[in-house]
């Protein structure tokens, strides 16, 4: 799935044979999956039906609190896993202990390869003999408090301070975590829907509102890439401290994120490689339990 990221506001989108025109230039609808607009931009009602009828996605994204709203076409896909993914909440524990102990796993593997040894036993065995959701998710926010006590110092102590923080994010390297957490989680969303999937349907994390539980789930098994890329940004100075703003919480301004538009597109393809096989597990596990 290839985004088309616009962030420049004031820009006009127009369609012309089959083609997309924007800020001077022309993009081929075929190389384009999703269109993430987070600045104002001036498209009419004949675009988005145009862009939905071919089959991709557009996702309107606030920068500075992160809401989204995602257009589609509407077009109901795969009834059948629909009624899967309902009926696999009779085996909802077995499938949120692997998305865990998944995430578990691969944060402590991306602390080993910064030469950070965090003993994992205690949090698997715990794992193993939660008997409720509620429980796994305390598991979860153990581990995760562990890994961000050695994580954060990987990063110069200007950019952060030493804790994870969140709605609204208190520091440049959390507002950094949390606008890609929140990028990551709309993508997916979106790769759920064209694959036909019901992303209010979660085994670990519990719909509300409007919220995708189901890619809430499946973000924690890709968040850790996000974290290297986090920590990549600020280690190779891609992004400076004059990069966020201040207001009420920490945000990143315009040109910072100008400067991740393809760092993020990469990301975004590397961790595409390991969703796709990962959807064909979760496949696996629904369609196992209704066997």
């Amino acid at each position: 799935m290839t985004p088309l990221f616009i962030d420049k506001s004031g820009i006009n989108i127009r369609f012309q044979n089959q083609t997309l025109k924007l800020d001077g230039k022309t993009i081929p609808l075929r190389l384009i999956d999703v269109v993430i607009i987070a600045a104002q931009a001036e498209l009419d009602s004949k675009l988005l039906l145009k862009l939905t009828k071919e089959g991709i996605i557009v996702l309107l994204l606030n920068p500075a609190n992160y809401e989204c709203t995602l257009i589609h076409t509407g077009e109901v896909k795969n009834a059948d896993l629909k009624l899967a993914q309902y009926a696999a909440l009779n085996d909802r524990l077995k499938i949120a202990k692997a998305i865990i102990e998944a995430k578990i796993l691969n944060h402590t593997n991306h602390l080993k390869a910064h030469e950070i040894d965090l003993n994992v036993a205690p949090y698997l065995d715990s794992l193993k003999s939660a008997h409720s959701v509620e429980s796994l998710l305390g598991v979860e926010g153990t581990y995760s408090r562990a890994y961000f006590q050695h994580y954060f110092p990987l990063i110069s102590r200007k950019f952060h301070h030493g804790k994870r923080s969140k709605r609204p994010p208190l520091d440049p390297a959390n507002a950094l975590l949390s606008y890609l957490y929140s990028m990551m989680y709309h993508l997916i969303h979106a790769k759920l829907l064209i694959q036909g999937y019901e992303p209010g349907i979660g085994y670990l994390h519990t719909p509300f509102r409007g919220h995708s539980a189901l890619a809430s789930d499946m973000s924690e098994l890709f968040r850790h890439h996000v974290n290297e890329f986090v920590l990549n940004a600020f280690q190779s100075q891609t992004v400076s401290i004059n990069d966020f703003y201040k207001k009420e919480g920490v945000y990143l301004k315009y040109e910072g994120r100008k400067k991740l538009y393809t760092p993020i597109k990469e990301l975004w393809v590397f961790i595409e490689k390991e969703l796709n096989p990962a959807l064909a597990w979760l496949r696996g596990q629904i369609c196992q339990t209704n066997l």
